[in-house]
């Protein structure tokens, strides 16, 4: 059942990467002339069409890793991990964009109230721990492979 699953998450995955790829396809053929309004607007369209696609791969990819499809061998869950961190980190990124764009265009307004360097770091590090946690298990399973000293962290 993991393995049907998995199909699923792969092919949703391919399903985003047309849909990049055709964003970009719009946006190369779009006019330097084109006014900020409309850049805008296809920001927002493109982030949108983006936005539906990566939360289901999340919530495919919990499924997955909640056991409902069975017994997933070790190495399946941590890719099957790895690909629901990384939808999480590009979904945050779209987020950020249509909030630039909001700021950009006006329709929201940049808050300069103090805030605590303890609180920025630790959202910075809850955000890049993902990353380094796969980096490491990446190294860690090359490692295995080619019989090459494990990392140590």
């Amino acid at each position: 059942a993991w393995q049907t699953a998995s199909v699923h998450l792969i092919d949703a995955f391919d399903s985003l990467s047309s849909s990049l790829d055709a964003a970009k396809g719009r946006l190369a053929g779009a006019s330097t002339d084109v006014a900020g309004a409309n850049v805008s607007r296809f920001t927002e369209d493109i982030s949108l069409e983006l936005r539906a696609p990566l939360a289901g791969i999340v919530e495919l990819a919990d499924y997955i890793l909640s056991g409902a499809c069975g017994d997933v061998p070790s190495k399946a869950q941590r890719r099957v991990a790895s690909m629901r961190n990384s939808a999480v980190l590009v979904h945050d990124v779209i987020s950020d964009l249509i909030d630039l764009d909001g700021l950009k265009g006006g329709e929201k307004a940049l808050l300069l109230d103090p805030c605590s360097l303890d609180t920025v770091c630790a959202r910075a590090m809850g955000r890049a721990a993902p990353l380094i946690h796969l980096a490491v298990s990446l190294a860690r399973e090359g490692a295995e492979q080619e019989q090459l000293p494990a990392i140590q962290g």
